[in-house]
């Protein structure tokens, strides 16, 4: 392809001013972090609890999101920024890659608008305040994309090695690297050329390598049954044909609001001409085909998901890192540079502003709805401590996860001192995996839930304290109320 920098800079240049961008961009995402008031999500406080215990594997993730956390909080303590400083400077690196493969396909120039583009998405100014399993799977695809394109380049056993190395990583993150796989195939069927400039040789050091890094958690899977991978299987959703158009209609709206409404129509339009090209392609490295083909595997699968069962919008994410360089290339080759500064400007005033707004949010009344779910979990942990020292001796008996998960990290509990009611002898989740109530435990409990517990509960305990009630006032003026019995003698599940 042409060059594509009329402006005459050099590489140098365009390479300084992205780290300058995005170093500034990911210092304010860390300090609106350090002073937000969102309390962790019910999803961080369980990658939280992971961490305590870092192992190869839990019930519904791979470990990788744990192991960080575990990285994390050692530097900065268990404490809500000590948990999440890691997602922005990932988010930052993967940004930096995104446009490393951009420049080896374009120039310098392509690369600095592709990682001021990805750094500003708006999914990802979302991602970054928070610890979730998407933000090391980015990172790893924005690596592994990166070594792809070096691969392809130079042909290098060298580029092949750190590829796999990216795509294990990705795999210890979220399964969903699993679709790189299908990307690869796609772009050495459809670029002439291409897998004789890769090589059988180069691909087989690549899949091997990632098997490697992925191999403990695929034995620990093994030793526990597959309850990893049985768990990552689609949902099955039964709707009508009014629900499912609603479901599609998020799913495809989510899209856009991970985006941006304007750059995701160059997107659309890059990865559109790159299909176009498939086959025709002049060059065995030709970037619209090539990033059309990592994109495209989420949208098939997914799309129809969407349609029959269910697609959260985040399960698309590694396809933006495609789209991006397909969207920045497309407009910059077409003269739309104007257009593309507008993209961009429209998210980064909500990359900076949105994080902004959290941290003073507290202060401004129409904010209050959208912290509800994460505020008051710290009151109610201080709460749940201060009952539990009132009880000594009892182990604290939960029924509802995602209540748990919450209420064990701002008590600060640890195992053995939590126990979790699962009647079905099921084992749904990780808490049930490690601390599920067994038959014949002895007790005393201290039961902690988020609404006046049923009867076919507390029937199961031959004595039944009175129930109390602790509250927390939320976000938006609400209370939380939680109610607190204590149970001794424990009969059993059976009736």
């Amino acid at each position: 392809m042409p060059a594509i920098d009329p402006l005459g800079r050099s590489p140098a240049d365009w390479r300084r001013a992205a780290l300058i961008a995005i170093g500034l961009l990911t210092l304010w995402r860390i300090l609106c972090l350090a002073f937000t008031p969102l309390q962790l999500d019910y999803e961080e406080a369980q990658y939280w609890f992971w961490a305590q215990e870092p192992a190869w594997g839990y019930f519904s993730k791979p470990p990788l999101i744990a192991w960080l956390i575990w990285l994390s909080t050692a530097l900065f303590g268990d404490t809500e920024f000590g948990i999440r400083w890691l997602s922005p400077v990932m988010h930052g690196i993967a940004a930096l890659f995104v446009g490393a493969a951009a420049a080896r396909l374009a120039d310098a120039r392509a690369g600095f608008w592709a990682a001021i583009a990805y750094a500003t998405l708006p999914g990802v100014a979302f991602s970054a305040l928070l610890m979730t399993t998407d933000v090391p799977l980015l990172l790893a695809w924005s690596l592994a994309l990166y070594g792809f394109v070096r691969m392809a380049e130079a042909g290098s056993a060298g580029w092949a090695i750190w590829t796999g190395i990216a795509i294990g990583l990705g795999a210890l993150a979220k399964y969903a690297m699993v679709f790189f796989l299908p990307g690869v195939a796609l772009a050495l069927l459809c670029l002439p050329g291409l897998a004789r400039r890769v090589g059988v040789a180069r691909l087989a050091i690549m899949a091997g390598v990632a098997l490697l890094v992925f191999l403990p958690n695929l034995l620990w899977n093994l030793d526990q049954g597959w309850i990893t991978v049985r768990h990552t299987g689609l949902p099955a959703v039964e709707a009508s044909l009014s629900q499912r158009l609603g479901k599609i209609g998020a799913f495809l709206g989510g899209q856009v609001a991970i985006a941006g409404p304007i750059l995701l129509v160059a997107m659309l339009g890059g990865l559109g001409a790159g299909l176009r090209r498939w086959r025709r392609a002049d060059t065995a490295l030709s970037p619209l085909p090539l990033m059309a083909a990592f994109a495209l595997p989420f949208f098939v699968v997914y799309l129809p998901v969407a349609l029959f069962a269910q697609s959260n919008a985040n399960w698309t994410a590694p396809a933006f890192v495609a789209a991006v360089i397909a969207g920045v290339l497309y407009w910059l080759q077409h003269g739309k540079l104007l257009w593309l500064k507008l993209a961009l400007a429209l998210n980064l005033a909500i990359a900076v502003l949105g994080p902004g707004l959290l941290v003073v949010a507290p202060h401004i009344a129409a904010a209050g709805p959208l912290l509800k779910g994460m505020s008051g979990w710290r009151e109610i942990g201080a709460e749940v401590v201060a009952e539990r020292g009132r009880e000594p001796g009892a182990t604290l008996l939960f029924a509802d996860r995602t209540f748990a998960q919450r209420v064990i990290y701002y008590a600060g509990l640890e195992r053995g001192q939590f126990a979790m009611w699962n009647p079905d002898g099921t084992i749904d989740n990780e808490l049930e995996r490690v601390a599920s109530l067994d038959a014949g435990a002895a007790g005393p409990w201290l039961l902690v839930t988020p609404r006046p517990a049923p009867a076919a509960l507390t029937d199961r305990f031959e004595t039944r304290g009175e129930r109390r009630e602790i509250a927390a006032t939320l976000a938006d003026g609400s209370e939380r109320t939680v109610y607190l019995q204590r149970l001794e003698g424990f009969r059993g599940y059976a009736p």
